[in-house]
């Protein structure tokens, strides 16, 4: 008799040996009731995640609403499914990034082997933000090909450059001299 099973290792399991009892209860065929326990030995090795997150284009400009497309590619030899995305930005209070369109979220039915999805969104940077980087943080939760749940949290660096002013002042040169000027009645 083959029974099959599924074992489930989280990603934060130690790498190494683990052991695990296997405990069958039965009849045989004279009505005699038995049982027997085998142990099972399994060899957990090191998970290396199929989720990567960036952005082609990762400089915004300070006091513009910036176009942002961030891609989310299975690097994995299977494909993934039931992928939810969410973009948060950091800070709080007057934030230096924030989200000016839409949703955080984004959900996306399937991503093939080595495919991607894409994320479109806008980004507005303050003028203080200048000269600076910032972290966008990409949480993305999916189902691998046998079903088991996965979240990850990846973070996309924009680089906030200074700002500028499209308010012109020109100048015209004014010359100066110095003359004695004569007082009345001289």
């Amino acid at each position: 008799v083959a029974v099959p099973y599924r074992v489930y290792t989280s990603p934060s399991a130690v790498e190494g040996l683990h052991s695990a009892s296997l405990s069958i209860a039965y009849r045989d065929t004279n009505g005699q009731s038995g049982s027997e326990t085998k142990s099972l030995g399994f060899v957990v090795k090191s998970w290396t995640s199929q989720i990567t997150a960036e952005s082609a284009n990762t400089i915004l400009a300070a006091g513009s609403i910036n176009k942002v497309t961030i891609k989310v590619r299975n690097t994995g030899n299977q494909a993934i499914s039931s992928i939810t995305a969410t973009l948060s930005v950091s800070g709080s209070g007057a934030a230096p990034l924030s989200l000016t369109s839409g949703s955080s979220q984004w959900n996306f039915e399937q991503i093939a082997a080595k495919g991607e999805s894409t994320i479109d969104t806008q980004l507005f940077a303050t003028v203080a933000s200048a000269d600076a980087s910032y972290p966008v943080q990409v949480q993305i939760s999916y189902l691998d090909a046998n079903g088991y749940p996965h979240s990850e949290t990846k973070t996309v660096s924009f680089a906030v450059k200074g700002w500028v002013s499209p308010i012109v002042v020109e100048t015209q040169q004014l010359i100066l001299a110095s003359a004695r000027l004569p007082i009345f009645g001289e």
